[in-house]
């Protein structure tokens, strides 16, 4: 990703090295990173796809025929000298979910100032929308939810959504002080879990 490399640029530090001194240490999130240490490659989840209607191992076959410009077990690499800037982080849904803490909670969490407001705010403002009826419109990496009428899901205006590869997927809504983190290990997936864990976390609200 380009702006990785302007961040090596300007900071002259790796960019995995920058994000795990800058971001993931502070929040807390051990377990997450641009690759994973020998000692820790065993809690590593097998993941799987669809082909004929049965699900599958995403073996190397399957990364051949759907993503073959992927380095194969790319988070065996010395991250210092390739992250995937666009790509790639590994982590828990524990770890995750402090790094969602840290945005709804005034960009900070355990006393560590990450973000600044004004950069939140900005994440969570949709600054293209395919026109005034659009309930949605696109953020930095996420779905804003820009319009409640016509949106027939829970979410209040203001929250952004985003997901990744293997059916993984969170959302934060500052209104509502709520984050939800889904962690799967599909692709792809046509499953209609993640739009059903967030009706019922919603229902749970008092």
């Amino acid at each position: 990703m380009f702006w990785a490399g302007v961040i090596e640029v300007i900071d002259g530090r790796p960019f995995a090295r920058y994000m795990r001194e800058e971001i993931f240490r502070p929040l807390g999130m051990i377990d997450t990173g641009f690759s994973i240490p020998e000692d820790k490659q065993d809690r590593i989840v097998s993941v799987y796809t669809t082909r004929n209607g049965e699900m599958k191992p995403f073996d190397e076959q399957v990364v051949a025929e759907q993503a073959s410009n992927n380095f194969k077990e790319w988070w065996k690499l010395d991250a210092d000298k390739i992250a995937l800037g666009g790509a790639g982080i590994i982590s828990t849904t524990y770890d995750y979910a402090l790094f969602l803490q840290m945005l709804v909670n005034k960009e900070q969490l355990n006393g560590q100032r990450i973000l600044g407001r004004k950069t939140v705010e900005l994440i969570s403002r949709g600054v293209y929308s395919q026109g005034a009826e659009s309930t949605t419109a696109i953020g930095l990496s996420v779905s804003v939810v820009v319009n409640e009428k016509g949106h027939y899901r829970p979410d209040s205006v203001g929250t952004f959504v985003g997901g990744g590869y293997f059916y993984t997927s969170f959302w934060v809504d500052p209104k509502e002080q709520m984050i939800g983190v889904l962690m799967s290990q599909i692709n792809p997936s046509n499953s209609q879990v993640g739009g059903n864990f967030k009706i019922m976390a919603y229902a749970a609200l008092e």
